[in-house]
């Protein structure tokens, strides 16, 4: 039944008809022929637009002819070689009867059959010669990767198969048999070697904190695989040099059992202190050098002695004894000089040992003119931190001994105060001080202050990070390590020459750059008393010494006295061997762990470098290194055996078929080598059909040339 539109189009066709038929009549009753042939071409360009409009899809069928593609990829990997059942030379004459066979199926069905060969283990390479490109060299076997290359798309061919000869040893690479479902091809495996792995324990991993505070309780895991046929107790020693910290006795299975095994014990060093944890050995155990590792932990101090020494009391004093006592591992004495002496017997201060002294307001007029000499003397003693505040009763002449200890000299004899907004520049982006801070750095907008001290850096060790906006960029916040000639400490310093600290914070309480203050000074301080030990970076790998082709992992803490964030910076680990050749590793933040993490496959044997990097701002702002060693001995070696369950799920899951090593020749007779031909199925729009449009254009170019030919309009 017909359609209210439809009706409407009907009867709109029927009109058009009769008004084309009676117009073309009236205009030339002489030339009947004409008038008919115009007619005609109107009507059929009427229907072909009518055509356009509708909008019609066809059903459009393409057969494509398929020639058949077989891959044959052959085990390359050093554990291919260790079956006592067999020989590398028998595994090769093995690997050349499957070749041959396939050839010869392939020549008896389809000339047109394109056998490529391929080698693998941790990487596929291309195959010409079996004698000369199979050493079983590759330190390990990623099999999967085999299933996952795009190169099996192609527009003439089609896979009738992937052969793949191997123990079954997947070593790296994923493990997801979705892989194998999803490519649509079968995968006909031939799998050799032993049913029954050979003997070991594998020390896999060791988990434990790069840094921790001197007296925590450390908890260490270690992970523990084994193969083979056995059950037994072995033992598991944790040990810091020659002393036991402790040992556990397991029991271990084989059968690729993994056993997690914990110590705790108390930090009691500070320092950099090596541990080592050993798994006793098997009597029929061939590898042994997997059943130990060492690892580093860093032990910070608990306690820091802080000396405030104020010199006359300001509106300053407060503040900084302030952000002091909310750090709880600070221990702060306060020596405040007064008209009547000092509050806290200032000779305390002298026979103590400070990791840290701030000057508030010091040295004042109302101290000795020896002061600046004997606390040179003071400091020469022991690797103590110095941060100096400026205030209005610094007295000038004790001045250029005091900036000389800072790394600082006297720029300007001015007296005049200068005023102007804080400004931080480049070298205050890339100080570990304001890590995670850089971009609110560059945004800040502090308010005024008076510059009262003039000075500026006399070693290339000391850095300007903060002037005075407007002027010829006067220091106002210095701060670098700086070592005297006559002493041969390195210590670490920082001046802020404005008296106006407190009024920079309080003029910021409603804003939130108030927290940028405190946490600005809250920071310095800590850098200054050493809080986070000699270095910002702590990094670690779980081991110091792999076999080739072990995964290394290493993880790590970027130490900031707060939580900036752990993504803004891109950190590296760059991997260097004995010629110079480097290898990138990308290492990324674990919110779980609260860890920097990543891993690579151990390369050749030898010692390699590594250098980690934080980069940020497309510049390198920290760095840490270190070393490790790539013994002979390889990790394919752990798992000597045919890995029967894996090879045939993975032929099932494709659609393939298994096969033992003695039947390795019936691979062939599973291969569909038969030319194919896909029917591709889509559709076609009318108004997309050229040919329509250029018939088209015909009728409308043929009813111009008759019209102008007769002289009609």
């Amino acid at each position: 039944m017909l359609s209210i539109s439809h009706w409407f189009l009907l009867i709109f066709v029927v009109l058009f008809v009769i008004v084309s038929v009676l117009s073309y009549k009236k205009m030339n009753a002489g030339n009947k022929k004409g008038w008919r042939l115009l007619l005609i071409l109107r009507l059929l360009m009427f229907g072909f637009v009518l055509l356009l409009i509708a909008d019609i899809t066809l059903p459009h069928i393409t057969k494509l002819k398929k020639l058949p593609e077989v891959r044959i990829y052959l085990d390359n990997s050093v554990s291919a070689a260790h079956h006592p059942s067999l020989s590398p030379d028998a595994l090769k004459n093995g690997y050349v009867e499957i070749i041959s066979e396939i050839k010869e199926k392939a020549a008896d069905i389809n000339n047109d059959v394109l056998i490529k060969l391929y080698s693998f283990g941790s990487e596929i390479q291309e195959l010409h010669s079996i004698s000369q490109d199979i050493d079983f060299m590759e330190p390990s076997t990623d099999i999967y990767s085999i299933m996952d290359d795009d190169s099996y798309l192609s527009a003439d061919r089609y896979i009738a198969g992937v052969v793949l000869v191997t123990d079954g040893q997947i070593t790296s690479g994923s493990e997801s048999p979705k892989i194998v479902a999803e490519k649509g091809f079968p995968a006909h495996i031939v799998g050799f070697g032993n049913n029954t792995p050979l003997l070991d324990i594998h020390l896999e991993k060791v988990n434990a904190p790069t840094i921790a505070v001197r007296g925590d309780q450390i908890i260490v895991t270690a992970k523990i695989s084994s193969v083979g046929d056995f059950k037994e107790d072995v033992h598991v020693t944790l040990r810091k040099g020659d002393e036991v910290l402790g040992t556990k006795t397991i029991k271990l299975t084989g059968q690729g059992s993994v056993r997690m095994v914990k110590f705790q014990f108390p930090l009691n060093n500070l320092g950099e202190n090596l541990f080592n944890v050993q798994v006793s050995s098997l009597r029929r155990e061939t590898n042994i050098t997997n059943n130990r590792s060492s690892f580093k932990i860093t032990a910070l101090n608990d306690q820091f002695r802080v000396a405030l020494v104020t010199g006359g009391v300001s509106p300053n004093s407060g503040l900084i004894k302030r952000i002091l006592e909310s750090e709880e591992r600070f221990l702060v004495d306060h020596y405040v000089k007064t008209k009547s002496g000092w509050s806290k017997s200032i000779a305390m201060f002298w026979r103590t040992d400070y990791d840290l002294v701030i000057l508030d307001n010091a040295p004042s007029k109302n101290m000795s003119g020896r002061w600046v000499e004997d606390f040179r003397l003071k400091l020469d003693r022991k690797e103590t931190s110095l941060a100096f505040i400026s205030g209005s009763s610094v007295e000038g002449e004790m001045l250029p001994g005091m900036l000389s200890i800072l790394g600082l000299q006297v720029s300007l004899t001015k007296t005049n105060q200068v005023t102007g907004k804080p400004h931080f520049n480049k070298e205050a982006v890339h100080h570990p001080l304001f890590s995670g801070l850089s971009a609110r750095l560059e945004e800040i907008s502090l308010p005024p202050i008076n510059l009262s001290i003039f000075a500026e850096p006399n070693t290339e060790t000391v850095k300007t990070v903060a002037f005075i906006e407007g002027t010829n960029e006067l220091s106002l916040f210095t701060i670098g390590v700086h070592r005297t000639s006559k002493s041969k400490i390195n210590r670490r310093v920082a001046a802020f020459l404005s008296s106006d600290l407190w009024s920079l914070y309080y003029k910021t309480l409603r804003f939130s750059d108030q927290q940028f203050i405190h946490l600005w000074w809250k920071r310095l301080f800590n850098w200054l008393a050493g809080t986070t030990g000699a270095e910002t970076l702590y990094f670690r790998l779980n081991k110091t010494t792999y076999q080739q082709g072990e995964p290394v992992h290493v993880n790590g803490t970027i130490l900031s006295l707060e939580n900036p964030d752990k993504r803004e910076g891109q950190v590296t680990m760059t991997v260097i061997d004995k010629d110079g050749k480097e290898e990138s590793v990308h290492l990324s933040y674990s919110e779980e762990d609260r860890q920097w993490q990543g891993g690579f496959h151990a390369f050749q044997p030898g010692e390699y470098q590594y250098v980690i990097s934080v980069i940020k701002s497309k510049g390198v702002q920290q760095t840490t290194s270190g070393s490790f060693n790539v013994e002979e001995s390889q990790v394919e070696l752990n798992r000597v055996y045919l890995a029967r369950q894996t090879l045939e799920t993975i032929a099932n899951k494709s659609g393939g078929t298994y096969h033992s090593w003695i039947s390795r020749k019936e691979v062939a007779n599973n291969l569909e080598l038969n030319t194919r031909e896909d029917v591709l199925s889509s559709t076609r729009k009318i108004s997309h059909w050229l040919p329509l449009m250029i018939l088209l254009l015909l009728l409308l170019t043929t009813e111009w040339i008759l019209r102008r030919k007769w002289g009609l309009q």
